[in-house]
């Protein structure tokens, strides 16, 4: 049978689990339409749940992409106080993929859809994030237009 869309994942009803392969595959081609629509930045999973069929075994291991960033930009992650807990610069032209999990995980050479990041759940002080609402906010460093959002984790 063929894996067919759920959310921002992709199921195969065969197996009952989420494919890898196919989300990356659909991510990308997310981010290839989304450039072209102008579409605000997304991030997935959403809510993040704990030993997710992508993640690894360590905490180290675990990700959350971004997808649909312009071209050049810049992602902060605040707690609900207003925090700032991390933050990275986002350069479509180089970026290919830069955390743990892909350094354990994926084969070179990496290709990457150019508006897509990834990030490991941790602060900028290396601490794993708990369980919680966080909001991010996306800066397109071309035009200065600010877009913001929330990340729901569950550990």
């Amino acid at each position: 049978m063929r894996p067919i869309g759920v959310g921002h994942g992709v199921a195969d009803p065969d197996r009952g689990a989420v494919d890898p392969e196919m989300l990356r595959l659909q991510l990308h081609d997310e981010t290839i339409r989304c450039r072209k629509e102008r579409r605000p930045p997304r991030r997935t999973p959403n809510p993040y749940r704990l030993n997710a069929a992508w993640d690894g075994l360590a905490e180290g291991d675990r990700k959350l992409y971004f997808y649909n960033l312009p071209a050049k930009s810049e992602v902060r992650i605040y707690t609900i106080s207003g925090d700032i807990i991390a933050e990275f610069e986002h350069d479509a032209n180089d970026y290919n993929g830069d955390i743990d999990w892909f350094q354990n995980y994926s084969d070179d050479p990496r290709v990457m859809a150019g508006g897509e990041h990834a990030w490991d759940l941790q602060s900028s002080a290396n601490q794993i994030l708990t369980t919680g609402l966080y909001l991010y906010s996306v800066k397109d460093i071309a035009s200065g237009e600010v877009q913001t959002g929330k990340i729901v984790i569950i550990k």
